[in-house]
């Protein structure tokens, strides 16, 4: 991935859900390889964990990911505004998008916000041709006035070669307007760009957001999962020691000895895998001579068979 990689915007297709409805998150990353992996954290009011999703950008360097709250996996548990980071390798570069959550649909509440003081945009006289402008002793007010006042002179002249009717005075005050208008707002621009090194967020907009470091809990998790591997090799090991020991060392009366029609006493003999398999099927025709499935002729003739095998 490269160091360059990073998410340039993130937003969600509302900016109010109650429980049960899905969230669509969407944004786009800066210039990269296809196919980057994107994080979406998704944090309550109370700074506890809702949601952490992962999902690819395609080749334009979009991405988008959709998360139901009705999914018991996910812990849309309180009413409130929610906050959603999106990030790639760094998440204290990520970026934030927040929304209303209600889990029975109730509107939800924010915070007062303080009022701004505006000042009102110059206006200009129709009939004297003078535009009355505040005066401040501020350099940046100062720059927007000499701004305004240059597009006004542009508006005249242009407005001047026009015939004297009192239409064509109400077009000229409206481009005048009009262009009082765009230079505040290009003033405005290029302060946010001087402030900030860039584009500032507005709105319901990405804000880049720090959050603590997780490495600890994944090295404690990595801890955990290695000592439990540990213990079922442990295990393994023993199980087929246990068998193995079964297999060489088995009890004495299946290997050393078997039983003997003559005497009818158990004998030891050298053969004893022999011998046991010979005593087994002896006493499986005694089983069936005792059912009366066989006779006696048939169960001697068997018994000769047995032995001459």
């Amino acid at each position: 991935m490269p160091a360059y990689a990073e998410v340039t915007s993130l937003k969600t297709d509302k900016t109010f859900y109650k429980k049960g409805e899905k969230i669509t998150f969407s944004g786009t990353l800066e210039p990269s390889d296809t196919n980057a992996i994107v994080s979406i954290r998704v944090k309550d009011s109370h700074d506890t964990l809702a949601v952490f999703r992962q999902t690819f950008s395609d080749a334009d360097q979009n991405f988008k990911l959709d998360i139901d709250t009705s999914n018991r996996d996910f812990h849309f548990d309180t009413h409130g505004i929610y906050t959603a980071t999106a990030f790639l390798n760094d998440l204290a570069k990520g970026v934030e998008v927040n929304f209303d959550f209600s889990l029975d649909g109730s509107p939800v509440s924010h915070p007062e916000e303080p009022a701004t003081t505006t000042q009102p945009p110059p206006t200009s006289s129709s009939t004297s041709g003078t535009t009355n402008t505040p005066q401040t002793g501020d350099d940046s007010e100062k720059s927007i006035e000499e701004k305004i006042q240059e597009r006004i002179e542009a508006a005249k002249k242009q407005g001047s070669q026009t015939t004297g009717t009192t239409d064509s005075e109400k077009s000229i005050e409206e481009k005048i307007q009009e262009r009082i208008e765009a230079a505040k707002k290009q003033e405005s621009q290029d302060k946010t760009t001087d402030s900030t090194g860039g584009v500032k967020p507005t709105g319901n907009t990405t804000i880049p957001k720090e959050v603590p470091d997780t490495s600890n809990t994944n090295n404690e998790n990595n801890i955990d999962s290695n000592v439990l591997y540990i213990v079922i090799g442990l295990g393994a090991a023993l199980a087929v020691g246990v068998a193995v020991y079964g297999m060489k060392y088995k009890p004495k009366h299946m290997t050393d000895y078997a039983w003997d029609d003559a005497s009818e006493k158990q004998i030891q003999h050298p053969d004893s895998q022999t011998i046991h398999e010979e005593d087994y099927a002896l006493m499986i025709l005694k089983n069936r001579l005792a059912k009366g499935e066989i006779t006696i002729e048939e169960y001697d003739e068997l018994k000769r068979a047995l032995k001459e095998s």
